[in-house]
């Protein structure tokens, strides 16, 4: 499936600049905030686009205001694995409870960049990520 030329895929250059998230996390009054530079530097390091990291983390807890992400450093809705030990992560009734925010743009980041999304066939792009 080819992406649309209005969608954005999950790999490549940012498509928004360091200020821009940061600014996008600020306006929505995202306890991540002050980590904004630590998130978006996680997602480029496995050439990620950071505007995807946003998308996520809005659709799945509103920034950090909702969810299971609320007091446990979980943007993205994560399911607990014990791969995520490795990153600083405990088990919160089946979801990742990480130790700052920076950690859990890491593990996504490494998802993202990986043969589930960034690299399939199936689920590329920002249009076609399973939400």
């Amino acid at each position: 499936m080819s992406a649309a030329t209005s969608d954005y895929p999950i790999l490549g250059k940012p498509t928004i600049s360091e200020a821009s998230f940061a600014a996008v996390l600020k306006n929505a009054g995202s306890p991540a905030y002050g980590s904004a530079a630590g998130i978006y530097a996680a997602f480029v390091a496995k050439g990620v686009n950071p505007a995807i990291g946003l998308a996520i983390a809005q659709h799945e807890s509103n920034y950090g205001k909702a969810g299971i992400a609320v007091g446990n450093y979980n943007l993205f809705g994560s399911r607990y694995y014990a791969s995520q030990k490795a990153l600083g992560a405990t088990d919160v009734k089946g979801f990742a409870h990480f130790p700052n925010y920076v950690a859990d743009a890491q593990y996504v980041a490494g998802l993202l960049s990986g043969p589930l999304y960034g690299t399939s066939k199936s689920f590329s792009t920002a249009q076609t990520f399973p939400f």
